[in-house]
């Protein structure tokens, strides 16, 4: 499982875990977070891409409940 943490005061986004969807190298669950994550670097601090974040995590976790989870 994937648990995501969301910081909305410094627009810090956390992650750990793996989301064991599939065997490592095919898990389209956990290269779907890792893009979106890594990416986030290039766009520190922005809330625009924050919240776009934000939105495509959650969505990942409502798709995919028992490998990716938002820590509220």
């Amino acid at each position: 499982m994937i648990s995501i943490l969301f910081d909305d005061e410094s627009l810090e986004i956390k992650a750990k875990g793996h989301a064991n969807y599939s065997i490592k190298g095919y898990d389209i669950v956990c290269a779907g977070v890792s893009s979106l994550i890594e990416n986030y670097k290039l766009y520190e601090k922005n809330k625009d891409v924050y919240d776009f974040l934000k939105f495509s995590l959650c969505n990942l976790e409502e798709s995919y409940p028992n490998n990716v989870e938002i820590i509220r």
